[in-house]
């Protein structure tokens, strides 16, 4: 085309640098007059790097290049900002501490007393206490919240995000011992996802109130009436 045009990734963080990804979308991004680059996190759990993002050396290794530049402009929009301009709710975090043990890549074992205080190690000490009963304490906490609140808000739902396809089963199966009736949504039973998301939006009689997914009704999920989300991931 002979015209110039804006070129928009959202969530580009997903796009692996010298990954198919970016194979793909590269030829788009050469043509492009303006790239714009739109993530409110600018980071891999795999500490890979992320394709068409600038990076800077530093002495904990590269790092996203966030600062401005002759070609480059930061614009940053925080959830203050986002709250002051009504764009999103409040909403309130309950966490739950705890410890961890792990054997780490480097074949070493790793400690660690608080998962508030685990600093760069927090993603594999939450990714390990995730796949211990730390889980389910979680779990039963946000459903002991929940089962509250409906009290006076009964049309009120809940999420629970699971870190893998089967933790999703295993949590289902945990919620219905505790008498509460769910239906999940994974990519491996795209068909039956796709029912229980529908049902999950609806308010009749044939509606259900709690979905447990992995990353397939998560992001760009749209149901007001949820309430609780139990985010069981170290995403």
């Amino acid at each position: 085309t002979k015209n110039r045009y804006i070129l928009v990734l959202d969530e580009p963080h997903h796009v692996e640098s010298e990954g198919v990804w970016q194979q793909a979308l590269g030829p788009l991004v050469e043509r492009a007059a303006l790239v714009v680059l739109m993530s409110g996190t600018f980071e891999r759990s795999s500490g890979n790097r992320i394709a068409f993002m600038p990076y800077s050396e530093t002495g904990d290794g590269a790092e996203p290049d966030l600062f401005d530049g002759p070609d480059t402009r930061v614009i940053e929009y925080s959830r203050a900002d986002a709250l002051r301009d009504k764009a999103i709710i409040p909403m309130h975090f309950q966490y739950i501490d705890g410890r961890a043990r792990w054997i780490g890549r480097d074949g070493q074992e790793h400690e660690i007393e608080s998962l508030a205080e685990a600093g760069r190690e927090s993603n594999a000490a939450i990714f390990t206490a995730l796949h211990t009963d730390y889980a389910y304490q979680l779990l039963s906490s946000c459903v002991d919240h929940w089962t509250h609140y409906r009290e006076f808000n009964p049309r009120s739902k809940m999420l629970v995000v699971a870190p893998s396809i089967n933790k999703a089963k295993d949590y289902a199966e945990k919620l219905i011992e505790m008498g509460v009736p769910c239906e999940v949504a994974t990519s491996d039973e795209a068909q039956k996802a796709e029912r229980a998301i529908k049902k999950f939006k609806r308010h009749d009689n044939d509606k259900n109130d709690v979905l447990v997914t992995v990353a397939m009704a998560y992001e760009g999920l749209d149901v007001p009436a949820i309430s609780h989300i139990a985010c069981l991931t170290h995403i």
